[in-house]
C-alpha cells in the first residue's frame, strides 16, 4: 500500500479540523441556552419533525444518517445539560440519593448513545479475498475444537464438519483439545482420523487449553470453533485469502449463527418476527468496529496468525473472556483484525434463559475484567477510536445498574413520595421527549433490521437484577469470579416457568403495579390527596412503560418443551426413496436434520410402501442412509435415519450444514417500526397473563399450560394479585370514607385582634378662654375592598369569626357613623338560629338575626361614633345551626360572607393642626389613612425646568409616602386652592396672594384662601434654588421644625444600580420577618385568618428559563387529636398563583427514621417551595393559609380546643441571591408595574424627563403623577432626574432613559420617534410600515410574531388616540425611553389614572398600549433584547432562547457542512481498510 494511500489529503483533514473549531462555540450555544417549557417544546417538536421528514424522503442516505446521528447527539446532550444545570435541588437525603442516582444512570447511557454512534458510523462492508490459484502459496492451518464437559454428540458433529472443510488435506490438521481427559473423545478421534490434545489440568480453562495446543502444532493460521460450532465448506477459502493479502492482519472474524432457537425466540413465541439477540452485534457493530480496525475476537468462527499470537504470549488468561482481551492485546501491538459479515459456520444457541444469563455473567465479569486490568483508555497502541471501540464493549456490559435505576424510579414518587427531578412536569416532558424520540429513531433507522426498538430494554431487564453482583464484585476485586462453562446440546421433557431466573423481576413487577394503581387513584382523588396531577401522571406512564418492560421480560421465563435433539433445516433437494419391493420413489426434501428428514409426498395420496433407504443429492455429491418411514399423510412423507457410520455422518453434515449457502439469510428483515415493535412487546406480555381466555391457537395454549403448571407461579400470582388489589381498594376507600361532616373545612378567619388605641395628637375642641376651635366637616365612605378585603371576608361555622381593620385621621372627631353590610348566608341554616354578631373594637354594635326567606341581605348599621378611635377593629362572629339534634359547632353548613362592596361611613369633624414642619407629611399625607393621596400643588406662571425638576421631587416623595395607596395629582398654576397645598415659589415668579418673604426657606403657614387649611411652601430665589429647598425637604424631613426653616445644601451620596429602598434585596436570602413583623406570620383560633406577606421586587430580577426561586417555609401547624393530619394543609400562594400545599406533621418513613434519631424538632415542619420567576413582579403578595381540617370525637357534643396557634416562622427565606439584573426591554408592564427602567436607580439619577416647550396644566400633571408612582415603587425621591422643555435640551439626556409626555402635536415628537417603529405622518400618529430590509432582518433574528399590521389597525381606528409606547432611545441606543402622547392634552391625565386601574395593568404587555375607551389593547412592535449588565454571550443566549427555530436551522446547518466534509475522509478511511 502506497505512502499516499495511507493518507487523506492535507487539505481535507485540516478542512475538517477547522470546520470542527468552528462549530464548537455554537453547537455549545445550543446546548447550553435555557429555553422555557414553550419554547423548548418548539424547537424538540421541530426537530423532530424534521428527524421524521427526512428519515422519510432519504431512508438509505449514510449521509442523512450521519447528519441524524449529530442531531441526536445535540439534542440528548442538551437534554442532560438541562438535566445537570437546573433540575439538582433536592428537599432531603433520600431524593438527592435517588435523584443523583438517576443522574449518573442517565449519564452513563448518553456515553453509551455516543460510543454507539461513534462505533457504527459507517459500517464496513468487506468483500472476500480470494485464495491464489497456486495452492503450494495457500497457509498451513490447525484447527481448533476445544471442548470441556460437552456431548460426544454436540463434539463429533463440529469434528466430521471440519474435515468438510475445502482446503488442501496437506494444509489443514484438525484437533479436538480435550480439557475433559475422555478416552471416549480420545477413541473418537483416532477413528476420525483427528489429533487429540490433553493436559494434566485446567488452568486458565478455555485460554490455558488453547495454548497448550499452541504449543504442540505448527500451522502458520490457527483457526478455532467452539465445540458446537459447524462450519460451511468454504469457511477456510472465505477467511484465510486477507492473511496473504496484508502481512499485519492477526486476525478475521465471523459471525456466530445459532440454527437452533434462543430462550428468547423460543419462550416468547416471537420466533422470525423480529431479528436475533445477536444480529445486532454480529452486524452493524462488529462491521463498525471493523472499520475503526478493532474488530473483537468472539472466541469462535476465527482464524489467527500464529505470529500474532507468539508476539502476545498466546490467548489472554487474565480475564474470563479471553477472546475479547486477546483481540485487544493484537490491536496494542500494531496488528490489524478483520471481520467478515458472511454466517460461515452455526452453533447451537443457549437453551434456557438460566444458561443464558450464566454465559452474559460470566462475559459481564470478563468485560469488566479488562476494563480494570487492561483499561483501553490507557496504554499504549491503540488509536483514539479503537479506545473508544473497546471502551464501549466494556461499559455496555455496565448496564445492569443503570437499568434497575431506570426501572424503579418512578416508585420514588409513586411510593415514597420523593420528587427525584426537580422541575415541572411540563419542562421534563418538552426536554425529556425530544431526547428520546432522537434516540429511538436514530436507534433505529441506523440499526432497526438488527434490533427493533424495546426489545434492547427486554434483553437488559432480563439481566439486570443478575448482573449488578459480578460486574460490582469485579469492579472492586477483577481477581473474583472463575470461567464457566455454558451448557449446550440440552432437552427439555416437559415445559415449566423458570421462576429462580426472573425472582427480582418478580417483586420489582409487584412494587410497579402497585405504584401504577397508587399514582392512579390519586391521581383521581387529587383533591383529597394533594397531589400535582401533571407529575403524577408523568410517572404514571414511566412505570406503566417499565411494568410492560419488566412482564415481557418475565415471560421469557417460561421455558418451553424441547425434545428435539437434532435441528431441522428447510432444504429442497432431490432425493430418491428405495422400496422393499425394489421400486424407487424420486422426490424432493423439504426439511432436513441430521436425524431424519421430510420428504414430499409425489402421488399425493396414501403411502403404504416399506422404505429401506434414502438417497439425497447436492450437485455432484450423493449419499444414502438407511431410513425407516415415520409417518405420511397426502403431502409428506417423514422418515427417521438409521445407524449411520462416520462418512455418511460426514457426507449429511455436508449437505444439510456444510452448504456453502446454508446459513444465508434469504432477506433482510424489515425495517424497524417502533410503534409496530412495541405491539409485538405488548402481544407477549397479554400472551403471559391472558392466555387463558385468548387461548385459540396451539402456541397460545401451550403457553398457557406452562404457566399454570407452575405450582409457585400457580400460588403466587393470586395471593399478588389480591395483595395489589386490597392495598389499591385502602387507597381508594380513604377518600370515599372521609367524614366531610366532621371534617371542617374553615375559610378566611379574623385577623390578629388589636386592642382600640385612642387617638393621639388630637388638641381639644375648646381653648382655655372657653372659645372653640374651628372645626371642618366631611364625609368618609371605606369599602371593604379599600380596606384589603379583595373577596370579602367569608365564615364557616357556627362559631366562626372573622374581621378587618381601619384607620381614622389623627385630625378628625367622628360625629356620626354607620355600616353597611351586604351579604349571602346558607340556606339549611335553621329559623330562629341565624345570628350574625357586629362588633366594633370589641363593643357590640348590634346582632343581626339572619331571615329564614332569604339567602341574602343587606343592611345599614348605626354606629355608635364614640366607638371610632385612630385604629379600628370590625368582628363579625356568626351564630347558628343546621341541626338541633346534633349542634355541631364546625357544621360547614352554617356559613355566611360579607361582600366586598360592604362599607364603614362615617362624618367627622376635621381639626385645625398647628403650623409646624416636624408634622410633614401630615396633615398634607395622612398615615394612618387607607386612601389614595390627594395631592394639590402649585407652581408659579411659566415654571422653567428647574422649578419642574423641584415638583418632580416633591412628589415623587409624596408619593413614596403614599407607597400603595396611590397619588391623585391636581395642579394649580400660580393660583392658591382651598384646602391643604403644596406651593413651589421663587422670588423671580412668587404665587400670587402668598404674601411670603423672600429667601430660601421650607415654611408650614396656613392658607390664604381658606385659613382652615395649611399651604407646605417651598420657596427660592430660583429655580436652582427651589431645587435645593426640595432636596432639604426630601432628605432631612426629620429634623425639621417649627413654622420656617431656611434652605441648606444636602449632600446625598449616589445611588447604585437597583438599590431602591423598597425592593427586596437579591444580596442576602430575605426572611420574611424582615418584611412583617413576626406576630403578622402568626394566627390564632379555630378558624385562622390569611397570612399576608407584601414585598417590592426589582422587575429586572432575571433567572434563564428553567431556574426558580427558592422559598423556604418554616412552619408549624397546632397540635392536638382533633386536628386531621391527613386533610389538613398550608396553602402558599404567590400573587393569587397557588405554588404549593403543605403537609403537617406525618410520619412517614423517612419522618419515623428522623425521630427516631432525634433530628430537630418534628413538630417544626420546613419545605422547599420552586416559585417561577414569571410570578414574581414589582409589587407581590405572598399568602399563607392554614386550612385546618377537625375530626371530632363526638360531632353533636364536641370538645373543642382552646388555643390554637398556627405559625409560619419569621426566619422563612425567600432567596433571591442568585437573580441576576437584567430586563427584557422594551416593555411597558414593566414601565407600568415598578416604574422601570427609570426606577433602576432609585434616586433617577439616569432619567430624563421631557416635556413640551410650554407644557400646559394637563401635561405636567400627568408628568409629574407618572413621577410619583415611580417614587412610590422605589421608595425613593427623583433626586437626580432632569427635566428638558422642548427640542433644544435634548442633547442633554443623551446618556438617559427618557419619559416623554407630550401631545401627538408637539414638535419634539418627531425628534423622539426617529428610528422607531412609529411615526408621525399628516399630524397623526401611526405605526411605520416595516422596510423589506427590516423584515428580513426580523425574518433572520427571530421576530417573527411582532404585531406591525395589528397594531397599525388599531391606531387607524382611532380618531384621538391615546398611547403608551416603550422603544430604545433615539438619543442612544443603550437606552430607552416611554412616550405618553394623545391627540389632546386634555387627554393625558386620564391615562395616568388609568394605569392604577388593575383592570387595565392586567392587559399590559409588549411595547405599545393603545387605551381605547373600551378596553385597552397592547401589542409587541419592537424587537426584544436583554438590557443591563450583559455580556455578549448572554445576550446571544438569550437571544436564540427566544428564538428556538432560528437557533435550530443554524446548528442544522453546520452539521450539514460538517458531514460533506468528514464524508470523503470515511470514504478514504474505508479503502483504506479494504485496500482499495
Amino acid at each position: 500500500m502506497s505512502k499516499n494511500k495511507n493518507r487523506p489529503p492535507v487539505g481535507r483533514r485540516c478542512g475538517f479540523a477547522l470546520a470542527c473549531l468552528l462549530a464548537i462555540p455554537p453547537v455549545l450555544l445550543f446546548i447550553t441556552t435555557p429555553m422555557d417549557a414553550g419554547h423548548q417544546a418548539l424547537l424538540g417538536a421541530a426537530s423532530v419533525l424534521l428527524m421524521a421528514l427526512v428519515n422519510r424522503i432519504r431512508p438509505d442516505s449514510r449521509r442523512v444518517s450521519l447528519w441524524l446521528v449529530a442531531l441526536s447527539l445535540i439534542v440528548s446532550s442538551r437534554y442532560i445539560w438541562w438535566r445537570a444545570t437546573a433540575t439538582l435541588h433536592f428537599e432531603s437525603l433520600p431524593e438527592a440519593v435517588l435523584g443523583y442516582g438517576l443522574f449518573l444512570a442517565e449519564l452513563y447511557a448518553l456515553v453509551i448513545l455516543l460510543l454507539g454512534y461513534l462505533q457504527t458510523l459507517w459500517p464496513l462492508e468487506r468483500k472476500l479475498v480470494p485464495l491464489p490459484e497456486d495452492t503450494r502459496l495457500w497457509p498451513t492451518v490447525d484447527v481448533y475444537i476445544p471442548t470441556y464437559n460437552e456431548s460426544l454428540e454436540v463434539v463429533s458433529d463440529t469434528v466430521l464438519s471440519a474435515q468438510n472443510l475445502d482446503y488442501p488435506a496437506d494444509k489443514m490438521r484438525i484437533y479436538v483439545l480435550d480439557d475433559g481427559r475422555r478416552e471416549s473423545f480420545e477413541a473418537f478421534a483416532k477413528s476420525a482420523g483427528v489429533g487429540y490434545i490433553t493436559r494434566p489440568d485446567n488452568q486458565h480453562a478455555k485460554a490455558g487449553n488453547l495454548n497448550n495446543a499452541l504449543g504442540q502444532t505448527d500451522g502458520d493460521l490457527i483457526c478455532v470453533f467452539d465445540c458446537d460450532h459447524i462450519p460451511t465448506a468454504g469457511f477456510l477459502q472465505a477467511t484465510v485469502g486477507g492473511f496473504l493479502d496484508d502481512a499485519k492482519l492477526a486476525m478475521v472474524q465471523t459471525p456466530h449463527y445459532f440454527y437452533s432457537q434462543d430462550p428468547f425466540e423460543r419462550n416468547l413465541g416471537v420466533g422470525e418476527d423480529l431479528p436475533r439477540e445477536g444480529e445486532l452485534f454480529y452486524g452493524p457493530v462488529q462491521k463498525g468496529n471493523d472499520f475503526w480496525n478493532a474488530t473483537f475476537f468472539c472466541g469462535s468462527c476465527a482464524v489467527i496468525r500464529r505470529q500474532a499470537l507468539d508476539e502476545t504470549d498466546g490467548f489472554a488468561v487474565e480475564t474470563v473472556t479471553e477472546d475479547a482481551h486477546t483481540a485487544l492485546r493484537f490491536q496494542r501491538r500494531g496488528w490489524r483484525t478483520a471481520f467478515v459479515s458472511l454466517p460461515l459456520a452455526a452453533g447451537l444457541a443457549t437453551e434456557r434463559l438460566s444458561l443464558h444469563i450464566g454465559q452474559r455473567a460470566r462475559w459481564a465479569r470478563g468485560m469488566t475484567q479488562i476494563l480494570r486490568i487492561d483499561n483501553p483508555l490507557f496504554g499504549r497502541g491503540l488509536s483514539l477510536a479503537q479506545r473508544l471501540c473497546y471502551l464501549n464493549a466494556m461499559l455496555h456490559f455496565q448496564f445492569a445498574l443503570p437499568r434497575v435505576v431506570f426501572i424503579t424510579a418512578p416508585l420514588a414518587y409513586l411510593l415514597l413520595g420523593q420528587n427525584i427531578i426537580a422541575s415541572s412536569a411540563s419542562m421534563i416532558f418538552a426536554y425529556a421527549l425530544p431526547h428520546l424520540f432522537h434516540a429511538i429513531w436514530t436507534n433505529s433507522r441506523l440499526n432497526g433490521r438488527f434490533r427493533y426498538t424495546f426489545w434492547g430494554e427486554i434483553y437488559e431487564s432480563v439481566l439486570c437484577f443478575h448482573l449488578i453482583k459480578p460486574t460490582l464484585v469485579t469492579l472492586w476485586d477483577p481477581k473474583k469470579g472463575s470461567f464457566n462453562v455454558t451448557e449446550k446440546g440440552g432437552l427439555l421433557e416437559n415445559s415449566f416457568f423458570d421462576i429462580s431466573a426472573v425472582r427480582p423481576h418478580l417483586v420489582v413487577a409487584f412494587l410497579l403495579a402497585l405504584g401504577l394503581g397508587s399514582g392512579l387513584v390519586r391521581f383521581y382523588w387529587n383533591e383529597f390527596y394533594a397531589i400535582e396531577r401533571d407529575v403524577m401522571l408523568l410517572n404514571v406512564f414511566w412505570a406503566g412503560f417499565s411494568l410492560i418492560t419488566l412482564l415481557a421480560a418475565i415471560a421469557a421465563a417460561r421455558e418451553q418443551r424441547q425434545v428435539r435433539t437434532n435441528v431441522r433445516v428447510p432444504l429442497v433437494l432431490p432425493a430418491s426413496l428405495y422400496l422393499a419391493d425394489g421400486h424407487v420413489v424420486k422426490t424432493r426434501t423439504l426439511d432436513v436434520s441430521l436425524g431424519g428428514v421430510r420428504l414430499a409426498n409425489p402421488h399425493q395420496e396414501a403411502f403404504d410402501g416399506e422404505v429401506e433407504d434414502v438417497e439425497i443429492r447436492l450437485d455432484d455429491l450423493s449419499v444414502v442412509l438407511p431410513a425407516r418411514l415415520v409417518s405420511a399423510d397426502d403431502r409428506d412423507l417423514r422418515l427417521q435415519f438409521g445407524l449411520m457410520n462416520l462418512s455418511q455422518q460426514r457426507q449429511m453434515l455436508r449437505i444439510v450444514m456444510g452448504r456453502y449457502d446454508a446459513w444465508l439469510p434469504d432477506g433482510e428483515h424489515p425495517k424497524d417500526r417502533p410503534l409496530h415493535s412495541f405491539r409485538i412487546v405488548l402481544r407477549v406480555v397479554v400472551l403471559m397473563f391472558f392466555g387463558r381466555w385468548l387461548a385459540r391457537g396451539r402456541k397460545e395454549r401451550e403457553i398457557d399450560e406452562t404457566m399454570r403448571a407452575n405450582r409457585l407461579w400457580h400460588r403466587f400470582m393470586p395471593l399478588a394479585v389480591l395483595l395489589l388489589l386490597g392495598l389499591l381498594a385502602v387507597l381508594a376507600v380513604r377518600p370515599a370514607l372521609a367524614d366531610d361532616v366532621r371534617a371542617g373545612s374553615v375559610g378566611a378567619g379574623p385577623a390578629r385582634e388589636r386592642p382600640a388605641t385612642p387617638a393621639g395628637g388630637i388638641p381639644e375642641t375648646s381653648l382655655k378662654d372657653g372659645s372653640q376651635l374651628e372645626t371642618r366637616t366631611h364625609q368618609q365612605t371605606l369599602t371593604f375592598r379599600q380596606l384589603g378585603q379583595v373577596d370579602g371576608l367569608t365564615l364557616a361555622g357556627a362559631q366562626s369569626q372573622a374581621g378587618l381593620g381601619f384607620s381614622v385621621g389623627r385630625d378628625e372627631v367622628v360625629t356620626e357613623a354607620e355600616m353597611y353590610l351586604k351579604l349571602n348566608y346558607g340556606e339549611e341554616i335553621l329559623p330562629g338560629t341565624g345570628r350574625l354578631v357586629v362588633e366594633i373594637n370589641g363593643a357590640r354594635v348590634q346582632t343581626l338575626a339572619l331571615d329564614r326567606d332569604a339567602t341574602e341581605a343587606e343592611v345599614r348599621l348605626p354606629v355608635n361614633p364614640a366607638l371610632l378611635v385612630t385604629n379600628n377593629r370590625i368582628n363579625f362572629r356568626l351564630v347558628g345551626l343546621a341541626d338541633r339534634a346534633c349542634p355541631n359547632p364546625l357544621d360547614k353548613r352554617v356559613w355566611l360572607t360579607v361582600a366586598p362592596s360592604s362599607a364603614i361611613e362615617y362624618q367627622a369633624d376635621r381639626l385645625p393642626l398647628a403650623s409646624d414642619l416636624e408634622m410633614l407629611p401630615e396633615p398634607f399625607f395622612d398615615l394612618t389613612s387607607q386612601s389614595r393621596l390627594d395631592l394639590h400643588l402649585v407652581l408659579p406662571d411659566q415654571p422653567d425646568s428647574d422649578v419642574l425638576r423641584a415638583a418632580a421631587i416633591t412628589t415623587s416623595w409624596f408619593g413614596a409616602q403614599a407607597r400603595y395607596r396611590g397619588t391623585r395629582l391636581s395642579l394649580h398654576d400660580n393660583e392658591l386652592p382651598t384646602g391643604h397645598a403644596i406651593v413651589l415659589s421663587t422670588d423671580a415668579k412668587p404665587v400670587s396672594g402668598l404674601g411670603i418673604e423672600a429667601g430660601n426657606h421650607l415654611s408650614v403657614i396656613d392658607n390664604p384662601a381658606d385659613p382652615f387649611f395649611k399651604l407646605l411652601v417651598l420657596h427660592g430665589t430660583d429655580g436652582a434654588d427651589l431645587v435645593r429647598a426640595a432636596r432639604h425637604l426630601t432628605l432631612r424631613s426629620a429634623e425639621l421644625r417649627g413654622r420656617r426653616q431656611p434652605v441648606q445644601d444636602v449632600a446625598s451620596p449616589p445611588r447604585a444600580a437597583n438599590d431602591s429602598p423598597r425592593w427586596v434585596s437579591t444580596a442576602v436570602p430575605v426572611e420574611l420577618g424582615s418584611l412583617v413583623p413576626g406576630d403578622q406570620l402568626r394566627t390564632q383560633g379555630l378558624y385562622p385568618g390569611v397570612i399576608d406577606v407584601g414585598f417590592r421586587a426589582s422587575p429586572d430580577l432575571f433567572l434563564w428559563p428553567g431556574e426558580t426561586v427558592p422559598l423556604r417555609v418554616r412552619y408549624r401547624f397546632a397540635e392536638g387529636p382533633w386536628l386531621d393530619n391527613e386533610k389538613s394543609r398550608l396553602d402558599v400562594a404567590l400573587n393569587g398563583q397557588f405554588l404549593k400545599s403543605l403537609p403537617p406533621p406525618r410520619l412517614d418513613w423517612w419522618g419515623s427514621i428522623k425521630r427516631e434519631l432525634g433530628a430537630g424538632d418534628n413538630r417544626q415542619q420546613e419545605a422547599l417551595i420552586s416559585v417561577p420567576p414569571d410570578l414574581i413582579h414589582g409589587e407581590n403578595r405572598l399568602t399563607f393559609y392554614f386550612n385546618l381540617r377537625y375530626t371530632l370525637e363526638d360531632e353533636c357534643d364536641p370538645v373543642l380546643p382552646g388555643d390554637v396557634v398556627n405559625q409560619v416562622y419569621p426566619g422563612s427565606t425567600l432567596d433571591l441571591t442568585h437573580t441576576r439584573h437584567l430586563a427584557v426591554m422594551p416593555s411597558l408592564s414593566a414601565f407600568v408595574a415598578a416604574g422601570y427602567p427609570f426606577s433602576g436607580r432609585a434616586d433617577l439619577s439616569r432619567t430624563g424627563l421631557v416635556l413640551p416647550a410650554s407644557p400646559d396644566l394637563d401635561t405636567l400633571t400627568t408628568a409629574l403623577d407618572l413621577i410619583a408612582r415611580i417614587g412610590a415603587a422605589s421608595g425613593y425621591p427623583a433626586l437626580g432626574v432632569e427635566v428638558t422643555l422642548g427640542v433644544e435640551g435634548l442633547h442633554r439626556l443623551r446618556d438617559r432613559d427618557l419619559l416623554a409626555v407630550m401631545p401627538v402635536a408637539d414638535p419634539a415628537l418627531p425628534r423622539l420617534l426617529r428610528g422607531s417603529a412609529f411615526e408621525r405622518h399628516n399630524g397623526e400618529l401611526r405605526v411605520r410600515p416595516p422596510t423589506l430590509i427590516d423584515r428580513f432582518r426580523h425574518i433572520a433574528l427571530g421576530d417573527w410574531f411582532l404585531e406591525h399590521e395589528q397594531a397599525s389597525i388599531a391606531l387607524a381606528g382611532q380618531r384621538e388616540p391615546r398611547a403608551l409606547m416603550a422603544m430604545p432611545s433615539a438619543l442612544s441606543a443603550d437606552r430607552w425611553q416611554v412616550l405618553v402622547t394623545a391627540e389632546d392634552s386634555t387627554q393625558l391625565p386620564a391615562m395616568a389614572d388609568a394605569l392604577g386601574d388593575s383592570d387595565v395593568t392586567s392587559r399590559v404587555r409588549g411595547d405599545f398600549l393603545l387605551l381605547d375607551d373600551d378596553q385597552p389593547r397592547a401589542f409587541r412592535v419592537n424587537p426584544q433584547r436583554l438590557s443591563g449588565d450583559v455580556n455578549w454571550l448572554t445576550q446571544f443566549r438569550w437571544g436564540f432562547g427566544k428564538r428556538p427555530l432560528l437557533l435550530f436551522f443554524l446548528v442544522c446547518v453546520i452539521f450539514a457542512l460538517l458531514v460533506a466534509l468528514l464524508v470523503p475522509l470515511l470514504k478514504w478511511r474505508q479503502a483504506r481498510r479494504l485496500g482499495e
